[in-house]
């Protein structure tokens, strides 16, 4: 796994962009280091053999496995996909999804909470801008 996350924009927004080249089971923990983010968007470039599932954590240290995601994307074998995230949800401000406590990521290819298996056979390439 290539985590590497790119603070200090100098645009209004203060972005912050997180990449994780090779996403997996194993937890990515608090991305953004810090709370009160706001995911605007995401894409996911698919490259291994199964559909994955792209778990999103409003939580510093989540039990992949365990501990129920907020949000869950699937995405095909092969699939590139742009996600905004837009207003619409209870925990969105003025857009996208606010995450009050931190940031953290899974990839697996089982739905649902209970899933732990990581994809094989190509990277997944995660990417997310929050603000």
């Amino acid at each position: 796994m290539a985590l590497t996350t790119t603070t200090g924009f100098s645009s209004p927004l203060g972005a912050v962009l997180v990449i994780q080249t090779s996403g997996t089971a194993t937890s990515d923990n608090d991305v953004t280091s810090g709370a009160n983010l706001t995911l605007n968007v995401m894409e996911v470039s698919n490259s291994s053999s199964s559909t994955v599932f792209v778990k999103l954590y409003d939580h510093a240290t989540p039990t992949v496995g365990t501990t129920v995601p907020d949000l869950i994307f699937p995405i095909a074998s092969g699939a590139t996909r742009t996600l905004n995230i837009l207003n619409g949800s209870a925990n969105s401000g003025n857009g996208g999804y606010k995450f009050d406590t931190a940031i953290s990521m899974a990839t697996v290819t089982t739905a649902g909470t209970a899933g732990t298996g990581s994809p094989t056979g190509g990277n997944c390439k995660i990417v997310l801008i929050t603000t």
